[in-house]
């Protein structure tokens, strides 16, 4: 039973089944159709309308304080008490219908603001046109004008199916704290140099970029709901995207907020530097925290720039590993697969030798027909639809997950030699032609550095968010492919030492190596394969054929990175099939 003294709510039930719902706080009614509509305090709030499968009977009965609406293997149960409604539906699409004349969405950290002015995730409740609210628990997203729906954030977030048992419960008519009437601020650039940077296959709104370092300017503004002023600081700060946690810009500007208003506070920026930058933006009622905003952007971007950090002896180095790996032979060995085979395409297992002198077990799809093909290699690697890529070879997870083994040596090493012996026996096959060669994540700079060590019969390398690039630049606490047991990165002794190996391993310093035709890709928000060390890999090589996809967002397998690998596959007069955040997410 929930609290409250379910006494105060009376329930009359007519002859045609339908209940009238009627308390001190609320009133409320489920017509003979199973539709559910509510008022606060007078005010309307919102209705549901039950949508079971046609053909199965409806019934409504009245038990105690319990509604229950039902038909078929749809249902839905009410519980009124006098404050407070429970609810549990099952098997149906499950939404409610707000009123229009609601005032306000609230959220967590006055991240809500006037109704059906925007879309608000994770919704704690509405404030209707009387001033009274309606919270509810688990969450709602609340949708704009264009979808007048509260859906339950399970959906969204895909926690639960469409359908699913789903229990609610809503606390009614407690007056709005005014100080929840300010609405979310928002943060919109200005002027008419900045722009929405679309590059290539950007595809999600571009990223707020600034072409020139010496005009940027924002506009925040937030709404008043409530029916008095209130007077804020809001204190912007500048941080270094690169560099966690440096400040380069700070202003704080004061303002009063007049009760039903809203108004724009200009921000002009000082000169900044080309590069990457997080703007926060906090605002405050004395000593009382209201709200924080964040957005990231990008200056200049075509004069961002970092050294190299390649060792004098990079190039011999790394012949030295090649040319010691192919003295080794294959002695590969090929095992028939019957039950994963097809009329088009034989499956085989495959082991061979690898660089440590050890024997490697994977897998190999080749086709039966004879011919010459385009050889597929990597994380992405998937069966042909029937197109041009037929013969397929997937990146083994030991070339991943390894991480790090001592202080001294480290696996990327072991796991570039890897993709290259493979892409070696790839070519030493008489039935490819060429290799294309796919990853995600960490095997991005795998194939990266593949290609760049030898882009013979390569024709064209698919990466997207690759990590590890910049690994071995000093000047930041970052270290995507993990670090050594014991690490501690505030001894400079062992950041010296750490980014000296990883100079070897860094992605951007086979950069200028990099000659195949390639597409990237990076979010402006991910922290696991930060957008600087992936620009500078895409300025530095001098690729006769080059895209990328700058995206907001953070480790993700974007729309504008799908585009890419469809403008590459038209490039290359080739069938390529794609991946999905799913299985990228898995592979990687």
């Amino acid at each position: 039973m929930l609290p409250g003294d379910a006494a105060e709510v009376q329930l009359t039930q007519a002859a045609d089944h339908s209940v009238a719902i009627t308390g001190q706080k609320y009133t409320a009614a489920i017509d003979s159709t199973g539709h559910f509509s509510l008022t606060v305090g007078g005010a309307p709030a919102f209705e549901q309308v039950f949508m079971p499968e046609a053909g199965n009977m409806l019934t409504i009965n009245v038990v105690n304080q319990m509604v229950a609406v039902r038909a078929g293997k749809c249902r839905v149960e009410y519980t009124f008490t006098a404050d407070t409604i429970g609810l549990v539906t099952e098997g149906f699409e499950f939404a409610f219908i707000p009123a229009a004349s609601l005032k306000a969405v609230l959220a967590p950290d006055n991240k809500g603001g006037p109704f059906g002015a925007n879309w608000y995730g994770n919704s704690s409740g509405l404030v209707l046109e009387n001033g009274l609210t309606v919270t509810y628990s688990p969450p709602f997203h609340v949708g704009p004008k264009g979808d007048r729906r509260l859906v339950p954030t399970a959906y969204c977030n895909g926690s639960k199916a469409k359908g699913a048992l789903l229990e609610y419960a809503f606390k009614l008519g407690q007056p709005a704290d005014a100080l929840a009437l300010i609405s979310q601020l928002q943060i919109q650039p200005v002027g008419s140099d900045w722009m929405a940077l679309h590059t290539d296959g950007n595809q999600a709104g571009g990223l707020c970029y600034f072409p020139h370092p010496d005009k940027i300017a924002f506009n925040t503004t937030q709404a008043n709901l409530a029916d008095k002023p209130f007077a804020l600081s809001y204190t912007m700060t500048v941080l270094d995207h690169y560099v966690a946690g440096k400040t380069v810009f700070s202003k704080t500007q004061t303002m009063t907020l007049d009760a039903g208003k809203s108004g724009p506070m200009p921000w002009t920026l000082p000169v900044l530097p080309a590069g990457f930058y997080y703007l926060k933006v906090a605002v405050q009622l004395g000593d009382k925290a209201v709200t924080n905003e964040r957005l990231t952007f990008a200056v200049d971007l075509p004069h961002y720039t970092h050294p190299l950090t390649r060792p004098e002896n990079f190039t011999t180095f790394w012949k030295a590993k090649v040319d010691a790996m192919r003295k080794l032979p294959f002695d590969a060995v090929l095992t028939p697969v019957v039950d994963k085979s097809t009329d088009v395409a034989a499956q085989y297992d495959l082991e061979l030798t690898i660089a440590d002198g050890s024997r490697l077990k994977t897998t190999l799809q080749a086709p039966r027909a004879p011919g010459k093909y385009t050889g597929k290699f990597g994380t992405l690697a998937t069966a042909s639809d029937g197109g041009d890529v037929l013969l397929n070879m997937p990146m083994p997870e030991m070339a991943t997950f390894r991480r790090w083994t001592s202080a001294d040596d480290n696996n990327m090493i072991a796991c570039y030699l890897l993709a290259l012996r493979l892409t070696d026996y790839l070519r030493s096959r008489a039935d490819v032609d060429s290799i294309y060669l796919t990853g995600a994540s960490r095997s991005g700079p795998i194939q990266f550095v593949n290609a760049a060590l030898d882009p013979t019969r390569i024709a064209a390398v698919d990466i997207h968010v690759p990590t590890s690039a910049g690994i071995g630049w000093q000047d930041k606490p970052y270290y995507a492919w993990g670090v050594p047991g014991g690490y501690k990165p505030d001894d400079p002794e062992q950041v010296r030492r750490f980014t000296a190996m990883a100079a070897y391993c860094d992605p951007v310093n086979f950069a200028p190596d990099m000659k195949v035709p390639w597409v990237t890709a990076y979010g402006l928000d991910d922290d696991l394969a930060r957008p600087e060390g992936i620009e500078m890999m895409y300025q530095l090589s001098p690729a006769p054929w080059k895209h990328i996809s700058r995206d907001p967002g953070g480790h993700q397998y974007s729309k504008g990175f799908q585009q890419l690998q469809k403008d590459l596959a038209a490039y290359l007069k080739m069938h390529v099939q794609g991946g999905t955040d799913d299985r990228i997410m898995k592979d990687h």
